[in-house]
């Protein structure tokens, strides 16, 4: 099998596709999971869909998984356990059916306007396939430690001098550069 056909989604798009793919593995993370959840279905850009992949979580966990699986909106993905993170987003990436691809983390939440402002950004920006915001650090109890900026244009020197930082939890990328990369 061509190495790029690993990312390519199982059934072709149709125009009744969500317009963004959200992909969150987890393994045992019910302690943050809710809120993760939460923090998607409370966003204003309403037109998604939920691609969870499990790890092979635990009884309680899993229970929580089923009540949130609702066809075609919220997918469930049983896995068995692997350990490797990587596996259980590219099984759900291989789901995903939106035009464009959000990568969300089970122990992390989104600001309600995280979607439509990066889906209004990137269709204001023909050439952009991808865009990446800043994010906060924040301690369980959900105190700030550190805030991290999103660098503007090209943003290799930023990397490469460490002052930005991009956050899986915070790139939203077109499924056609997916495709294409």
């Amino acid at each position: 099998m061509p190495w790029w056909t690993m990312f390519s989604p199982t059934e072709p798009r149709t125009a009744g596709s969500p317009l963004v793919s959200v992909v969150l593995p987890t393994f045992n993370r019910l302690r943050y999971l809710p809120d993760a959840v939460a923090s998607i279905f409370g966003q204003t850009l309403r037109d998604w869909e939920l691609l969870i992949a499990d790890d092979g979580s635990d009884g309680e966990t899993r229970a929580y998984l089923q009540t949130l699986a609702n066809p075609p909106r919220v997918r469930l993905i049983q896995l068995g356990h692997t350990g490797k993170p990587a596996v259980v987003r590219n099984t759900a990436l291989r789901e995903a059916g939106g035009e464009f691809v959000a990568f969300m983390d089970s122990d992390d939440v989104w600001m309600p306007n995280k979607l439509e402002t990066q889906i209004a950004s990137l269709r204001g920006h023909a050439g952009r396939g991808w865009s990446h915001t800043r994010f906060v650090l924040m301690d369980a109890a959900r105190h700030t430690m550190r805030e991290m900026p999103a660098a503007d244009g090209w943003i290799l020197g930023h990397l490469l001098k460490t002052e930005t930082v991009i956050a899986l939890p915070s790139v939203v990328v077109s499924r056609a550069l997916l495709d294409q990369v």
